[in-house]
Order: C-alpha cells, then sequence, then structure tokens
C-alpha cells in the first residue's frame, strides 16, 4: 500500500486518487490540510473509502518500552526499487514542466519510465548500480541538478525520508519546480506529520490501491543469503528464490505453514531437528521475541524440536515479508 505526496504551488484542497485496475477514482477532503483536520485522521478516512484490507498481523504488546520491540531489518541502504506501475500511475494524472533530478535512483527503474515520457532525467544514488551516477549523497548535494524532483526515498531511522523532502523543497523553492515523493501510507500516521504538513502542505495525495509498490524482493533474497550465510533467513531466502512466484510462496507459507510439507526440506524428524540445532540462538530469538509480542509463553505441541523449527522457518518468514514490502 503507498501513495504519491505531490508537493507543489498553492493548494487548495486535498486530492486522493485511487487506482485500482487502472482505473481512477477521485476524492476530494477539503477539511484535512492547514489544520482544519489531522493526518491520523486522513489515514483512518482513507482506510474507510479506497483502501485494500491492511495485511498486518495483530499483536498484542503489553505495557513496557517501546525500546524492547525489535523492528524487522530493512534492506541494506533502503534498496527497494520502484515497479513501473507505481511511476505510470503518478504520470497519469500529473504532468511535470522541465528537466527532472532522481537523487535515489537505484538500478533506474523510476528513471527510465520517466525518460520513457519523453522528460530529461538527472539520476543519481548514494550507491553505484549501474545506473545513473553513484556516490552523491543527495542530503549533502549544494545545488540542484534539474527544475522538478521525482524519487521514491529511503525511509531509514531518524527520519531520513522527511530529509528528502525537506532538501528537495529547498531546491524547488529555488528552481520553482515540483517535488513528488512515493511512500508508505502509513507515513500519514506518524504524530509529526500534521506540523510538516501544515507548514509546508502537499497539493495532492494520490493513493495506489491493489499495487504492491516493492519489489518481490529477488535482489534484496540475494543480498540476504550472500550477505548472512548459513543464517535462518539466508535459509528462508534460499527457499523462496527456488520459487518462481516468491509473494505466493509467503503467502502459502504464512497461510498453511510448514506443517503442509510445501518446505521440502523441513518434512522428516530428523531434518527437522537438524535444522532446529544449526539454528538454535537464532530460533530462540524469535521465540524470546513472540512471546513478548504476546504477552504470554508460546504453546509448544508434540515434538519440540520438529515444532520450533516450523516456528522459527515461519517467524523468519512473516518478519521478510515486512522487510521486503510484500502484503500477503
Amino acid at each position: 500500500m503507498a501513495l504519491w505526496l505531490g508537493v507543489q504551488k498553492s493548494p487548495d484542497s486535498l486530492a486522493v486518487l485511487s487506482l485500482t485496475s487502472r482505473i481512477c477514482q477521485k476524492f476530494l477532503l477539503d477539511v484535512l490540510l492547514l489544520g482544519n483536520g489531522d493526518w491520523l485522521g486522513a489515514f483512518y478516512l482513507l482506510t474507510q473509502i479506497i483502501m485494500s484490507k491492511l495485511s498486518t498481523r495483530p499483536q498484542y504488546q503489553p505495557d513496557a518500552p517501546r525500546s524492547n520491540f525489535k523492528r524487522p531489518r530493512r534492506a541494506p541502504f533502503e534498496f527497494y526499487p520502484t515497479p513501473p506501475e507505481a511511476t505510470r500511475a503518478l504520470l497519469s494524472v500529473e504532468n511535470f514542466d522541465g528537466d527532472i533530478w532522481e537523487p535515489a535512483c537505484g538500478n533506474g527503474d523510476m528513471s527510465r519510465e520517466l525518460e520513457a515520457a519523453g522528460y530529461s532525467v538527472v539520476s543519481t544514488d548514494l550507491i553505484q548500480r549501474d545506473f545513473g551516477k553513484g556516490g552523491v549523497n543527495f542530503l549533502k548535494t549544494d545545488k540542484p541538478l534539474a527544475k522538478n524532483i521525482i524519487t521514491n526515498p529511503p525511509y531509514g531511522k531518524h527520519g531520513l525520508a522527511d530529509a528528502f523532502v525537506r532538501k528537495a523543497l529547498l531546491y524547488t523553492r529555488e528552481t520553482r519546480g515540483s517535488v513528488a515523493m512515493l511512500f508508505n501510507l502509513r507515513s500519514l500516521c506518524h504524530p509529526d506529520r500534521t506540523a510538516k504538513f501544515t507548514k509546508t502542505p502537499p497539493a495532492a495525495i494520490y493513493a495506489l490501491d491493489e499495487l504492491t509498490c516493492w519489489p518481490e524482493g529477488k535482489l534484496q533474497l540475494q543480498d540476504i543469503i550472500t550477505s548472512e550465510p548459513n543464517s535462518l533467513r539466508a535459509a528462508v531466502a534460499s527457499e523462496a528464490l527456488d520459487h518462481d512466484d516468491i509473494k505466493g510462496f509467503f503467502s502459502d507459507l504464512l497461510q498453511h505453514g510448514c506443517i503442509s510439507g510445501m518446505i521440502g526440506s523441513l518434512i522428516y524428524y530428523t531434518d527437522t531437528h537438524k535444522f532446529f540445532d544449526t539454528h538454535y540462538n537464532a530460533i530462540e530469538d524469535l521465540r524470546e521475541e513472540y512471546e513478548f509480542n504476546i504477552g504470554e509463553p508460546l504453546q509448544i505441541k508434540n515434538d519440540l524440536k520438529n515444532f520450533l523449527a516450523w516456528f522459527g522457518f515461519e517467524e523468519t518468514a512473516y518478519q521478510m515479508t515486512l522487510e521486503l514490502g510484500l502484503e500477503v
């Protein structure tokens, strides 16, 4: 679930566009800008009007310091390539005057779509990925490279995406251009969002419905195998890469579990016991985290090692779907 935030000049309303099966439906939410509403309310309204059911696993979190809650790991350098449908959706409703800077171009997915639409595009990234110019830290640049700025910014920690927005706005005030940023829908819920959008309100928000705005994760899975060899996460990633439909693999696994026999290497006790012994520490960490989140001990059924081997594999798979941005 994702959305485009379009920050332009003199907005008079908040336009929300649902892109479902390439059919556009427009909703005007006039009360949500300039302090007359709040972005948490905007999120709920969006959800009620046009959003599909969010695929989040309900978890009970007892009263405890937030520092004890472990977040799923993110891809290295926040590398989440943008599927072409997301850029095409933006271009179906917006036109940009002048050239465009894509400051987090990755492997060029967004830049190629912009170029195909006839725009002159300057493509840079912090990391060199065989496209555009690498080694360019957008936040440390000192001058704009194009009139408009369009990107799927890295989210990261400590407001990295917000820093991209601030920098882009600073440059486009100078160039008199426009900014478009691809964000997760949940970014509307951040407690800091109302103050920031009141100060610099977006001219339009385009919500992309029924479109996974992050890839199925082949590159990320390969990176996990390379950077974390012999780990539990690498075992899950390797299994996922053996399937052509990676999203379908994770969906089937989380729906039916290892007990279904779909993981051929975890059917017999000899294999599950060996898997448990190999990944004991990682599985125990997952077990501890799970019990903390649900507020009660994990109910172990039948053979302990077999049960925990399946649990470790399934829980790791679940966390990886969050990390990869897969809605299953």
